[in-house]
């Protein structure tokens, strides 16, 4: 494997890092980030006020609910 093959593969591997570090600007952001990208993975978020359904094996999220400042 030649040096600009493993560079190549380097760059978009941090890529969608690069991408989450530029979209999370303060911890709140980082939050809600984090947020869509398990939210993609089929994960499904707990909401602290209501009933959990929670199935073994299951995809669970739990962040907690601060605004977001715009």
């Amino acid at each position: 494997m030649t040096i600009l093959a493993i560079r190549q593969i380097h760059e978009e591997a941090a890529e969608p890092f690069i991408k989450f570090v530029n979209s999370s600007p303060s911890p709140f952001h980082a939050v809600e980030e984090c947020r869509k990208l398990l939210s993609a993975q089929n994960f499904t978020e707990l909401v602290e006020k209501s009933p959990w359904k929670i199935k073994p094996g299951g995809k669970n999220l739990r962040l907690p609910e601060l605004p977001i400042p715009k």
